[in-house]
């Protein structure tokens, strides 16, 4: 539930922070006492803030929705080009969970071998997902300006997700 606390600052500004994570300085999450303001006690396990709270928390609202405009908008550049059909969109949502399954995977065995405390399954869903609105941005430069800005835009969000 923590993971679709947000609201539209926090939306926006997480975007911005996705497609141009250069100009952040801070990369640490705010614990609840740092949202607080308070102290906090070393008997109970440390709890972050909630996404609302903290841009650097994960959530799941923007992977879910970056999926569905992702896959609303490969539906309109194939119904573009007169050749849709409504199962377009069902192999489209099915590939985009493949390959963000399989982003999942590759980061839980680099954190498992790497990290002696990894994150949880959910967390790697979170930034698993935030390849989405790149992918967005891509297709748009590309139905708006056409191969060459595409390029551009490619080569800037692919050094921007790394």
């Amino acid at each position: 539930r923590d993971y679709f606390d947000v609201n539209t600052r926090y939306v926006g500004r997480k975007l911005l922070h996705i497609l141009f994570p250069f100009v952040n300085r801070k990369w640490k999450r705010l614990s609840d006492s740092d949202e607080i303001g308070s102290q906090s006690i070393s008997d109970h396990p440390k709890q972050f803030a909630p996404p609302r709270s903290d841009l650097n928390a994960p959530d799941l609202y923007i992977p879910l929705m970056s999926l569905v405009t992702y896959v609303l908008l490969v539906g309109y550049c194939i119904g573009h080009s007169n050749v849709f059909s409504p199962e377009v969109l069902g192999d489209t949502v099915s590939r985009g969970l493949a390959m963000h399954a399989f982003g999942v995977l590759v980061l839980w065995l680099g954190s498992y071998l790497t990290i002696s405390s990894a994150p949880s399954i959910i967390d790697l869903v979170a930034f698993s997902g935030y390849i989405f609105p790149s992918i967005i941005v891509n297709i748009l430069a590309f139905l708006l300006f056409g191969h060459t800005v595409y390029w551009a835009f490619l080569l800037y969000t692919t050094s921007a997700y790394a």
